[in-house]
């Protein structure tokens, strides 16, 4: 743990996040790049995450459970759905449905949409007019990002509220992982 309370895993990951928003702030990043930097360094944690996890659960295994796990390892980094899935069926690490978690999760649909929409909601964002409009909203509301047309406006505030989302996403993590029967993993 560090003086923060922080376990080594997390106060990394909110070191990279703080010299993301300096190096932002420095070189007047295009906030598409950032959006897509910042939610990149929060899931690479949840993935390292995950790995210990595993890891930790390896260790007390038999051979059986051991041959299971890696079968069904690459499951686990596949979609948020399954990080989140194995966080909480897999480990008893429950943050699905937080704040945090759902502030985040919006982060990354605006990463994916920029990613693979090309600068607007995707095809698999669109396919729903119910889900067009939920994004659309979330965006606006929670991201000052605004759905135009085909493309999505970002702001400084979107940036703003990216490194937020994550910095707090991490951070819920980190405490549920401080106080979970794997603490030792990340102590």
């Amino acid at each position: 743990m560090s003086a923060n309370n922080w376990t080594g895993l997390a106060e990394y990951t909110l070191g990279l996040l703080s010299r993301e928003a300096l190096e932002t702030q420095r070189h007047s990043r295009v906030a598409e790049d950032t959006i897509v930097k910042v939610a990149s360094i929060a899931e690479a944690h949840v993935d390292k995450a995950l790995d210990r996890l595993s890891l930790a659960a390896n260790a007390t295994a038999n051979q059986f459970q051991i041959s299971m796990l890696r079968a069904i390892e690459m499951q686990m980094h596949q979609s948020w759905s399954q990080r989140l899935d194995w966080l909480s069926n897999g480990f008893g690490i429950s943050i699905k449905g937080t704040k945090e978690s759902t502030d985040f999760l919006l982060l990354i649909d605006l990463r994916n949409a920029i990613v693979h929409g090309t600068g607007g909601l995707s095809p698999q964002q669109s396919k729903s007019l119910k889900e067009r409009l939920r994004l659309e909203s979330s965006f606006n509301i929670h991201l000052d990002a605004l759905v135009s047309g085909d493309r999505i406006k970002l702001s400084s505030s979107t940036t703003r509220s990216a490194f937020d989302f994550a910095r707090a996403f991490v951070l819920r993590l980190d405490k549920e992982l401080s106080s979970s029967e794997y603490a030792r993993v990340f102590a």
